[in-house]
């Protein structure tokens, strides 16, 4: 059986700031929400919504379900713009 690698992880200190994302809203495609697309359900959330599926109808002790953030996969500390 394949082990899960290891990481090293250690809380960081965040800037008041970063607590939040905002969106620019000169980086939307549309002017007001009356041109915007109208979209039901959860746009690319797919295996997101399997996996909480799944972990909510497991019935053994001692399973949890959390959630991670994109940026912790990408690697903590990096810029995407």
């Amino acid at each position: 059986m394949n082990e899960p690698k290891k990481k090293n992880w250690r809380p960081v200190a965040l800037e008041p700031e970063k607590l939040r994302w905002r969106c620019e809203p000169a980086r939307l495609p549309f002017e007001t929400t009356a041109q915007a697309e109208l979209r039901e359900g959860f746009v690319g959330q797919e295996r997101a919504l399997r996996a909480l599926k799944m972990g909510v109808e497991l019935g053994a002790p001692g399973y949890n379900v959390s959630f991670a953030d994109w940026r912790e996969r990408a690697g903590a500390g990096q810029s995407h713009e």
